[in-house]
């Protein structure tokens, strides 16, 4: 996509006259004065910003002498785990720089080709009912002003995604520059009462969330990302109850309260009351009974389930829950009713699962895929998945440490864990290639659900290993087409806790599983 100088305002004829147009509504005089019918007027964001995709590809592959970008080889392979090597990094090493050759950027700067890339990879425009969410996000990234946070934000996410995708040091420098500026103009945003509370400065505070989960490298970063949260969770309790009177603002809570319940989930530490209240304004509200109408809300809570097992977990850090049989009731409660939200779902939120015989095992799991009616659904079914592997690892977790295990419900867990595992790999396939189809904005639930999902299947050593490798090269895809780090550390991580359980189950066991190949299957 590639932004236009400012077009004309004029209607058509008056365009196609070449005279000025006094741009009249419902028609201008000088379509009148000539006795025709105005025809009307174009919408200006479509035409400011245009998908070229096709043509800068074109023009690419006529140009044998682009541009060339040297990344010494130590930069490249200082992600990947300590005594393994991929096909590719085995190639480099026989070099001590390669090269990469990247698309011409043309007459574009650094932070138009950010832009560009973050509408193309993180918001793309699906044209469904949600599509006026993308047409405000691009007409506020439009917005003049010198404090124009949510513009610096989505500047600084796209170009941090495009360096890493093609291993950009300078634009990575400018991403991170962008960044800053965009921290100094939300310091200002949140002191001014009305701008606070506004939807682009609660869309950029998501957004710089989102940088750090872009250029996460290591666990370092966790607390930056964390102080974000905790601020856009301040400002969704100053939003109160308004803020679900219009589609937006109910998409923008929808987005950020999967940020809030990760958070929890990874500290364990409860819920703030600025998610559970906003949660129950908008379950007991107008906008999520439309939502219900349509087929987009599922009739049963499943955020509320999610807050119950967040408290949980941190009750059982916090030791204020003990007793084996009060935890195993809980957990049991909490797993009843994730059982309860799937019977209660509509005709319409049913998937199936067919044979893709063609596709390749490390996109395929076990060569099949489910069918979705859309990826709102697919996402909601994996966060479901994801909720109640944890609960029936609670429970696994509880029996191991009572004095008299229920030895019969321990396997049934087990059972639950790896057969849901399976479905979430089994599900990877729907959102391959795909986020177009994606129903609004789709950096939260269509990459971070599905990275945290990945990495729960890939961080359980009682899955099979090819269920733990399949996860782990998903990720591994995540950031390699996605510009997604995060998604890379996941994997590594998971690799690396899988070596070990490997090493402690086979004393004689060496080498890393003969090489990397055999492990995971290699990146096309």
């Amino acid at each position: 996509m590639v932004y236009c100088r400012a077009p004309s305002k004029g209607c058509e004829q008056c365009r196609k006259r070449k005279i000025k147009c006094d741009e009249g509504r419902p028609g201008c005089l000088k379509c009148a004065k000539s006795k025709q019918q105005c025809p009307g007027y174009r919408n200006l964001v479509d035409v400011r910003f245009r998908d070229e995709s096709d043509r800068v590809a074109r023009r690419h592959r006529q140009d044998e002498h682009s541009s060339m970008i040297c990344i010494p080889q130590q930069d490249f392979t200082q992600s990947l785990p300590h005594n393994i090597q991929t096909p590719a990094a085995g190639r480099l090493a026989a070099s001590p720089k390669f090269s990469i050759t990247i698309p011409n950027p043309l007459s574009q700067s650094s932070y138009d080709q950010g832009a560009n890339f973050f509408f193309a990879k993180y918001s793309p425009d699906d044209g469904t009912s949600f599509s006026n969410y993308h047409a405000w996000l691009i007409k506020s990234y439009f917005e003049q002003g010198s404090n124009n946070v949510l513009r610096k934000a989505i500047e600084a996410v796209g170009m941090a995604g495009m360096s890493n995708v093609f291993y950009a040091a300078n634009v990575k420098s400018q991403a991170r520059a962008q960044y800053s500026a965009a921290l100094i103009s939300m310091q200002q945003a949140l002191m001014d009462p009305v701008q606070a509370v506004s939807d682009t400065t609660f869309m950029a505070l998501m957004l710089l969330a989102f940088f750090e989960t872009v250029n996460c490298e290591n666990q370092d970063r966790y607390p930056h990302w964390a102080t974000h949260v905790r601020a856009g969770a301040a400002v969704l309790e100053l939003r109160g109850q308004k803020q679900f009177d219009s589609e937006r603002g109910g998409l923008l809570y929808v987005q950020f309260r999967s940020y809030i319940l990760l958070a929890c989930m990874q500290e364990r530490v409860a819920v703030p009351n600025a998610l559970v209240k906003a949660t129950f304004s908008f379950q007991t509200g107008a906008l999520r009974q439309n939502w219900q109408h349509a087929n987009i809300a599922s009739p049963g809570s499943i955020t509320e389930i999610c807050i119950r097992v967040a408290n949980l977990c941190a009750a059982l850090k916090g030791q204020d829950v003990t007793d084996p049989q009060a935890i195993r009731a809980i957990a049991l409660e909490i797993d009843a009713d994730l059982e309860s939200w799937r019977a209660g779902l509509p005709p319409t939120w049913a998937y199936g699962t067919v044979d893709v015989p063609d596709a390749a095992n490390d996109t395929a799991f076990n060569r099949k895929k489910h069918v979705y009616t859309n990826l709102w659904n697919a996402e909601a079914w994996n966060s479901w998945r994801a909720v109640r592997v944890l609960v029936n690892q609670l429970i696994l977790e509880n029996e191991a440490r009572s004095i008299e295990p229920d030895n019969a419900l321990m396997a049934l867990a087990l059972s639950v864990i790896r057969e849901l595992c399976v479905d979430i790999c089994v599900s990877t396939y729907s959102f391959r290639d795909s986020p177009r189809t994606y129903p609004f904005v789709s950096l939260d639930a269509c990459i971070l659900s599905l990275m945290h999902s990945l990495f729960l299947v890939a961080l359980e050593e009682r899955n099979d290993l090819l269920v733990v490798s399949f996860a782990v090269e998903q990720l591994r895809r995540i950031g390699a087409t996605m510009g997604v780090r995060q998604a890379t550390f996941m994997a590594d991580t998971a690799l690396k806790k899988s070596q070990a359980m490997f090493r402690r189950v086979n004393g004689s066991f060496t080498a890393d599983i003969d090489s990397y190949d055999t492990f995971t299957p290699s990146l096309d």
